[in-house]
């Protein structure tokens, strides 16, 4: 076996005899960027991350997307709601589920959003680490989303904000 591994394997698991090493597990906030935002209904863990102007995402920079004609954009997705968009005030979602059917058994367990603010693009994760974090994740996401006139996502009309709704 791979030294490295059995390394590894002795720190995080069982030895010979079953008895498990010790092993004390760190806190969400330990290991990633974020800290804990208090709501009305308790605390949920919301990671973060800023890209400045100039930031490259391959050959272009990030801010060059507000530079988009939002009649373009309407063109190109059919849709001629967004034709008077301002990319300044959307907010990009995507959501992470227990499953993908939708209904009652299914729950949000994560929400990444993007938006622009204060010259920077601003990526949160709000993650629910438990069950009953569910209120506190909506009630932040609720208070974020005021600020923004329009929702952008890949497959949110037809499973993210519905479930988001219903909840």
């Amino acid at each position: 076996m791979h030294k490295d591994l059995r390394d590894y394997l002795r720190k995080y698991s069982i030895n010979n005899h079953g008895d498990y090493y010790d092993y004390q597990p760190k806190s969400i906030d330990e290991i990633v960027d974020g800290s804990y935002q208090e709501t009305d209904f308790g605390k949920i863990f919301v990671a973060k991350k800023e890209y400045l102007p100039g930031y490259y995402h391959g050959e272009m920079p990030l801010e060059s997307f507000l530079n988009q004609s939002p009649k373009t954009l309407a063109l190109i997705s059919k849709n001629d709601e967004i034709k008077n968009l301002n990319l300044k005030k959307a907010v990009f979602i995507d959501t992470e589920t227990t499953g993908l059917s939708g209904g009652t058994g299914t729950a949000v367990f994560l929400v990444g959003i993007l938006f622009f603010e204060n010259n920077e693009f601003r990526i949160r994760q709000y993650l629910m680490q438990d069950f009953n974090e569910e209120l506190a994740m909506l009630s932040a996401l609720k208070q974020i989303f005021k600020n923004f006139e329009f929702i952008i996502s890949y497959n949110g009309k037809a499973f993210d904000i519905p479930l988001l709704s219903t909840r």
